[in-house]
């Protein structure tokens, strides 16, 4: 796809919804340029949208059903997505598959690609078994009406596809699991690099390993892990880069992405990345929503150094003084070993600092080297 054309959509936010501007970048990450942004009060049965709101919509996609998108950032449940299509016809995508649809725009490797398409079939497996309902109740006329016997095929084509998939995704698992048990006789710690997307764990990876991976301000523009020996304070350690989170992410992501997340669960220790430069209400969601996925994927006492990234781009007193924060509101919520450390991993800036913070954790933790 054209990395410069955008697809016109409609976005739909939950006005619950703590930070919209996280919202909208994740749809321009995709590739969507939003005509028109809707907030809704709460979820309206069966259309999630109300239907004064529906009828609100009518006349902006009316004709535009081919060039536009209906993108509501929250998760819908099929006949939800079903009734909106049937009602505006236009297609319409919810978060989860906004997420996998970045995802598939930078995924570069078999494993990245195969993960995505398994994900994305396994969360619209249940909107075509809403089809195949409603094709045998006659109620596909038109738009989303391919007919009663292509939907069923679809759906067993689907069913044949995940299992297919699954059973070399666990060959490609497999490998990675000798290939870790290969760089651990090399008597080297292991590091994952975590943290919230765009935080700047792809620029640290590249300072402490040499690399040159691709860095950006899109989300997710690291997709698969990448795995290098580096150096920190003189030090060797195997440094990987991981897939950035994000608050709440959907648990169908986190199975997708088992072998991505896997690194930081195996892992010997933990930088965990963020921009310290943003306002601190949405530091401390992301710090938040960075703990509870490490949380939720079984990780429990490990060392994890709290890097306060991009600390050139404000004054030093402040970026330390946030730093301190961050801890303080970590260690409230994580039971393990902590440090916190401000840095510039764009600039090289204390990351000597870094280092100090992290071999010492290691060390009192048992790690001999």
């Amino acid at each position: 796809m054209n990395s410069f054309m955008k697809r016109e959509a409609i976005v739909v936010l939950p006005k619950r919804m703590s930070d919209f501007e996280e919202a909208l970048g994740l749809v321009r990450t995709a590739q969507y340029e939003p005509v028109e942004v809707v907030s809704v009060r709460r979820r309206s049965s069966p259309y999630y949208i109300g239907r004064g709101k529906l009828e609100e919509l009518k006349p902006l996609v009316d004709g535009k059903g081919d060039q536009l998108t209906l993108i509501v950032f929250d998760d819908l449940k099929p006949r939800e997505s079903y009734g909106i299509s049937k009602t505006l016809g236009v297609r319409v995508i919810d978060r989860v598959q906004l997420i996998l649809e970045i995802f598939a725009l930078h995924a570069g490797s078999q494993e990245a690609k195969l993960q995505i398409e398994l994900a994305r079939m396994k969360y619209e497996l249940p909107l075509i078994r809403e089809l195949v309902r409603r094709s045998k109740m006659g109620e596909l006329p038109g738009f989303l009406g391919p007919g009663r016997y292509a939907i069923d095929e679809y759906y067993r084509l689907m069913r044949r596809r995940i299992v297919a998939i699954s059973r070399k995704l666990e060959e490609l698992r497999e490998r990675r699991r000798r290939e870790r048990l290969s760089r651990r006789r090399a008597k080297l710690p292991h590091v994952a690099i975590a943290g919230y997307t765009n935080a700047g764990k792809t620029t640290l990876f590249n300072r402490l390993t040499c690399e040159s991976k691709p860095t950006g301000e899109t989300f997710f523009t690291t997709i698969s892990p990448k795995s290098k020996r580096g150096r920190l304070l003189g030090r060797e350690a195997i440094f990987v880069d991981t897939v950035g989170f994000i608050k709440n992410v959907p648990p169908q992501i986190i199975e997708a992405f088992y072998a991505t997340l896997e690194e930081i669960v195996d892992a010997d220790a933990i930088i965990l990345v963020y921009d310290v430069s943003e306002p601190w209400e949405r530091i401390e969601r992301r710090l938040e929503g960075s703990i509870e996925i490490l949380r939720e994927l079984g990780v429990s006492g490990k060392p994890i150094v709290l890097a306060a990234n991009k600390a050139d781009t404000i004054t030093w007193g402040a970026a330390e003084e946030r730093s301190k924060k961050a801890w303080s509101l970590v260690s409230s919520m994580y039971g393990g070993p902590l440090g916190a450390v401000a840095v510039s991993a764009l600039k090289g800036i204390n990351l000597d600092k870094l280092g100090e913070t992290l071999w010492e954790m290691l060390e009192t933790g048992g790690y001999t080297f």
